[in-house]
């Protein structure tokens, strides 16, 4: 049973209603609610709120004591954290009244140094290496659920076309977390660009898909050529063992 005050979440479908206002809540827009006691069992029910409807109601003291807000997305997290701050004003249907830069905003995604050299790049497949550059794409993996998906930022930079971002780097979630040498690098290679620019044609994306089969290619050549190196090594070990038993 949740432990939280209040709880948040995309909304799975129109049929919620706000307790404020009592218009619909439509769906996949985030909502907030305040847990209330079950007329009708011992526990505690959710009562959903349009995010501008629920601060005029209350304010919790920190996002701590809202129940899934790891769950939502970077920038909502963001704007919740401010909102609790009372660094920002929500307009009625919950965004930010006073952004006058809300449309770079809607692309979901963070630039950070990689903590370790565990993540892969999802447009290269290798190695992202410890303290480079990543860029997170959110992406969304259930009904609930979000996550990032990482790449090299050159290879965000040669593909952002194909995310739709056209924003400068500074829009991007952590941004203001770096150094400012780190800084400078993301605006040197992603300035605001114009919509549209940077797409590719069919030929030109043909291209690259073929490029990267190939990569893909030979590195399973690689692969499998370490297996049968490996597999002849074995084999002829146990040759050597066989023959020397036999003068054991």
């Amino acid at each position: 049973m949740s432990t939280f005050a209040y709880l948040t979440e995309y909304a799975k479908s129109n049929r919620s209603s706000c307790k404020g206002c009592h218009g619909n809540i439509a769906k996949d827009s985030l909502r907030l609610a305040i847990m209330v006691q079950s007329p009708k069992f011992d526990g505690k029910i959710p009562n959903w709120y349009h995010q501008s409807c629920f601060f005029k109601k209350c304010c919790p003291l920190s996002h701590t004591e809202i129940g899934g807000f790891s769950n939502l997305r970077w920038n909502d997290q963001e704007k919740l954290k401010s909102r609790i701050q009372g660094e920002e004003l929500l307009d009625d249907e919950g965004d930010n009244a006073n952004d006058s830069d809300s449309d770079e905003e809607e692309f979901d995604g963070i630039v950070e140094k990689a903590a370790s050299g565990r993540s892969q790049c999802r447009t290269c497949f290798d190695k992202i290496e410890k303290d480079h550059l990543r860029i997170g794409v959110n992406t969304e993996y259930s009904d609930d659920h979000y996550g990032y998906l990482y790449h090299h930022l050159q290879c965000f930079v040669d593909n952002r076309a194909d995310f739709s971002f056209y924003a400068s780097g500074s829009k991007l979630g952590k941004f203001k977390s770096l150094g400012k040498k780190l800084q400078t690098e993301v605006l040197s290679v992603l300035p605001k660009l114009e919509e549209g620019a940077g797409k590719l044609g069919p030929k030109a994306k043909k291209a690259r898909q073929d490029k990267t089969i190939s990569k893909r290619e030979d590195d399973l050549r690689v692969s499998l050529n370490f297996f049968h190196a490996s597999t002849n090594l074995q084999m002829l070990l146990v040759s050597c063992v066989a023959f020397l038993l036999i003068f054991i």
